[in-house]
């Protein structure tokens, strides 16, 4: 008969013990948190847990489908395989809007099949406390048809509608089916061999026109868009977009980086500054800070029209320099903007709007230029002298 063992004995002193009781608490409230991607519809906020979300680009031009399958419009060109799009605006019960340069495509994968949610607006990845999730659910604020796509809503800090995990709401069968009747004959992938789809099913819209009410200028871009991505192999991570502010300045669109910019005020009991230049405004009191209000207008070799009743100031911050910045109006306080998505600089309109330019990018059905803002404020002619 074999002897019997005594369990190992692990001793603690009291500080092991706090570590290792710190450690295991720790990790159990890791568990209880998930990060998920923020995006917008229709002013109001959804998330979806981010390990479902492969990939994000701004929307391309799609191939129609002829009628709406369970929110599924068409389909696109992905890297040589067809991408089912879903319309989430329609899914959730919105009604049709139309298509802007700004909407966004994320990819999820849902049981192993890619599908494309065209979303209004990406805004960024935050971390949600599952149970707030759970305690904030209300079920008479969802209707009936809504309750197998929206878990819940929380605050972070916004109210924000939590999506269930895809498979629970996206038709896949459905979709699988429609893939395989479009896949041209004897092809190994959707583009392989050159061909159209087929139109065997009459699924995909004969005039195959996508944003009839669109533009030739804003149509050329969501085609150069799909064009692109037929080619490219480089993943669109949330990584890849960074939050811009977007206004208008000379009646044109223009955006800088979201880091520089402290908050958005009305431009009140302005003081002037004797013997500066017209470009310097005056001062404002900003909750006792005196604070330069400036025109950046001649920079850009945009006219000087003075300041009207209806313009307002952006307060940036750039390299110590505190200013407040004149817009005749916010479009936009946070743009997820691509990397990608930046055209070159050289493609501005004039030599000295180049030189304060980091590119240009779309932005609803327009175009706008990407400012280097720390570049413009530390010229000398927006230096003031407080001694004057």
């Amino acid at each position: 008969m074999l002897p019997l063992t005594h369990p190992t004995m692990i001793h603690f002193n009291s500080t092991d013990l706090l570590r290792y009781l710190d450690n295991v608490i720790g990790s159990e409230a890791l568990m209880q948190q998930k990060d998920y991607l923020i995006f917008g519809l229709n002013d109001q906020l959804y998330g979806i847990e981010q390990a479902e979300v492969e990939e994000i680009f701004l929307l391309p031009e799609l191939m129609l489908f002829s009628e709406v399958l369970h929110g599924i419009v068409g389909i696109l060109d992905f890297r040589g395989e067809p991408l089912p799009v879903m319309d989430l605006n329609l899914s959730l019960g919105y009604p049709e809007t139309g298509y802007r340069l700004t909407d966004c495509i994320a990819v999820v994968r849902c049981l192993q099949q890619r599908v494309g949610m065209i979303v209004h607006k990406i805004h960024d990845v935050r971390t949600v406390d599952l149970q707030a999730i759970a305690s904030s659910y209300d079920p008479d604020f969802l209707s009936s048809d809504l309750e197998t796509m929206v878990a819940g809503r929380v605050n972070i800090p916004e109210e924000t509608l939590i999506l269930h995990a895809p498979e629970s709401w996206i038709e896949i069968q459905l979709i699988r089916s429609v893939l395989e009747s479009l896949i041209h004959p004897g092809s190994a992938s959707f583009t392989s061999s050159g061909a159209e789809p087929t139109r065997a099913l009459g699924l995909l819209d004969k005039t195959n026109t996508f944003c009839p009410t669109a533009t030739e200028e804003v149509s050329a871009i969501f085609r150069q868009r799909a064009n692109t991505l037929k080619g490219s192999d480089q993943p669109q991570k949330a990584t890849d977009f960074k939050s811009v502010v977007v206004f208008t300045l000379g009646n044109r669109l223009w955006g800088i980086d979201s880091n520089y910019v402290r908050e958005f005020i009305e431009i009140t009991e302005l003081t002037p500054i004797p013997s500066c230049p017209a470009h310097i405004i005056g001062n404002l009191n900003l909750r006792g800070e005196i604070l330069t209000l400036v025109d950046i207008r001649k920079s850009l070799d945009l006219p000087m029209s003075g300041l009207s009743n209806s313009d307002k100031a952006i307060v940036v911050e750039a390299e110590e320099v505190v200013v407040g910045v004149i817009a005749e109006r916010v479009h936009d306080a946070m743009f997820m903007l691509n990397s990608q998505d930046i055209l070159p600089a050289k493609n501005a309109a004039s030599l000295s709007e180049t030189s304060y330019l980091q590119g240009s990018a779309a932005y609803d059905r327009a175009m706008m230029g990407i400012l280097d803002l720390p570049k413009i404020l530390l010229h000398s002619e927006f230096i003031v002298d407080e001694t004057v």
